[in-house]
């Protein structure tokens, strides 16, 4: 993946932040596993650490 820049142009913007939001009355086991491991592949790919 690409990351652009004050080099290439762009203006610095500021973090985007997300929020994953669940009912528990609605979730059973495997959701709450669907959402962990949904934060956690989002908080690798902000931290750098995926692999492509």
């Amino acid at each position: 993946m690409r990351k652009f820049s004050e080099e290439d142009g762009l203006p610095v913007l500021p973090p985007l932040h997300i929020g994953l939001f669940a009912r528990q009355a609605q979730l059973g086991a495997g959701g709450y596993a669907a959402i962990d491991a949904i934060v956690k592949t989002l908080e690798a790919h902000s931290s750098g650490i995926h692999s492509e």
